[in-house]
């Protein structure tokens, strides 16, 4: 899961994402995100899958929960890692605009056959602000 971004030194390629959702309440929606990418660099196609869970806590906070495999077709190792994620979500200082976020993961990275998988785990803040012109509801 920690590997879902690209690598900067890819050269030349592509990435297709699809995305699909699903409200099941008011306060819980579900996203399956699915990508490919393909670059000069890659061996096969590299792919993921992640399917996420967001529950709304109200009052300017939620929590999400993920799961998720990283891939490459043609690699040694065809299961690069897979993981879980627990992500809570809240405004701060009476912004609305303004977020504060604490992270926290397991993952079961490999990158060679001769590598045993152990676990890795991971934890992080994040600040996030909007900017631009908010609709009200």
């Amino acid at each position: 899961m920690n590997r879902f971004s690209g690598k900067s030194s890819e050269r030349l390629g592509a990435t297709t994402r699809f995305d699909l959702e699903r409200l099941f309440t008011d306060d819980l929606l579900a996203r399956w995100t699915g990508s490919a990418t393909f670059t000069q660099e890659t061996e096969g196609v590299r792919w993921s899958s992640q399917l996420t869970l967001y529950q709304n806590l109200h009052d300017g906070r939620a929590l999400s929960y993920q799961v998720g495999i990283t891939a490459e077709s043609d690699s040694e190792v065809p299961i690069t890692d897979y993981g879980l994620r627990v992500i809570y979500r809240r405004n701060i200082f009476n912004r609305d605009w303004l977020f504060l976020e604490l992270r926290s993961s397991v993952t079961w990275p490999r990158e060679n056959l001769l590598e045993r998988r152990e676990s890795s785990m991971g934890a992080g803040v994040a600040l996030e602000m909007m900017f631009g012109e908010r609709r009200k509801r």
